[in-house]
């Protein structure tokens, strides 16, 4: 094992150089984190809301509540589990329930249901002092997925795709700009982790979400969703 954390120590490191170059942008980022985040949350609520044309009138139903409030239960309780691929790189399981309630009632919804489940669990468990932007963020989360498997047909190649840009986009940009301020150390500091922990999480995650879906696609009658 020694041998894999002195490699990915390394990668770690050549990543470290890219994000010392360009520290300065990734300050300014960080400065203005919140309202960079607030207008990308709005931003894709107008595409859902207008491109897509998703609307948040499925919540009306109870059997839409019952599926939701189950999904985001069991994603409280996975937020606890993790994956360890080695012994200082933790991928979290905390996530995976929302794609799939993204492919099943919509963006919009999934963004509800990740901001309330957010809230939630920071009451559950509060790991620090609460920030309202990683809330936000996980609003975002629900509405990418929604934009990529609400109404589609969710292939492999498609997980794939959603997966990497909520890495990308969400979770190496816009999550460590948001959480930077509050870390001892800088951003072009903290930023090479992260960025090694959602490269290595990907294909992992990619792979459970694909399969959960297919799975809760052939358990649920279609008529419980829509």
């Amino acid at each position: 094992m020694e041998w894999t954390n002195g490699g990915l120590d390394n990668i770690k490191a050549s990543i470290r150089v890219f994000t010392n170059a360009i520290e300065g942008p990734l300050q300014f980022m960080v400065n203005w984190s919140a309202v960079i985040i607030l207008v990308s949350f709005v931003a894709l609520i107008l595409i859902c809301v207008f491109i897509k044309k998703d609307s948040l009138a499925n919540m009306r139903h109870i059997k839409t509540l019952i599926v939701c409030g189950l999904f985001m239960a069991l994603n409280i309780v996975l937020g606890y589990f993790s994956i360890k691929p080695t012994p200082y790189l933790e991928i979290g399981l905390g996530s995976i329930t929302q794609p799939v309630i993204a492919t099943l009632y919509g963006p919009l919804t999934a963004c509800v249901v990740g901001l309330a489940q957010d809230l939630i669990k920071f009451m559950i468990h509060p790991t620090g002092a609460y920030i309202p932007s990683l809330t936000i963020l996980a609003g975002m989360g629900g509405l990418t997925y929604g934009i990529f498997f609400h109404g589609k047909k969710v292939s492999f190649g498609r997980v794939l795709l959603a997966k990497l840009t909520v890495n990308i986009f969400l979770n190496m940009i816009l999550y460590s700009i948001a959480l930077a301020p509050t870390m001892s150390v800088g951003i072009a500091a903290m930023l090479p982790l992260r960025i090694l922990k959602n490269i290595i999480s990907w294909p992992i995650l990619s792979v459970i979400i694909y399969f959960l879906i297919k799975t809760v696609q052939k358990v649920i009658p279609k008529k419980m969703y829509y």
